[in-house]
């Protein structure tokens, strides 16, 4: 159980290795879609689907696919979980999860212009256009 615990915590310190020498998660944070947040859930989810593997480059997360990085902005109340060997970036609401290194389908949209310019300064200043906004995965 020690080893378990003491494992987490460097996981989520962002000092450790996980399956097979994959997904290093340095400082990388859940970027929080603020469009679809625990007090103001969208009615309509968005269904354009992607498909592609969790990426973590510096302090993002992203889909690569075909040479091309998405930041991925997901719901607020978004995790990650350790199970076994293997890291999953779990959803809230039953929204499904993914896992990280694997081929995965995300379902949401890319957010245009406008859409960009309502983010944050810091999400703009340290993650790569264009953002997704994840609505599910599976």
């Amino acid at each position: 159980m020690r080893k378990l615990t003491a494992s987490v915590m460097i996981l989520l310190a962002g000092c450790t290795t996980v399956g097979g020498g994959f997904a290093e998660i340095p400082t990388a944070r859940l970027l929080t879609n603020p469009f679809d947040t625990i007090a103001d859930r969208p009615d309509v989810l968005n269904t354009a689907a992607t498909t592609g593997k969790i990426d973590v480059t510096g302090q993002c997360v992203g889909l690569a696919r075909d040479g091309v990085s998405l930041t991925l902005l997901w719901p607020e109340g978004t995790k990650y979980e350790l199970e076994g060997s293997s890291l999953f970036i779990v959803l809230p609401d039953n929204r499904g999860r993914a896992v990280v290194g694997k081929t995965i389908t995300l379902t949401g949209s890319t957010l245009h212009s406008a859409g960009e310019k309502q983010l944050p300064d810091p999400y703009r200043a340290v993650c790569a256009s264009p953002f997704f906004t994840v609505s599910s995965a599976y």
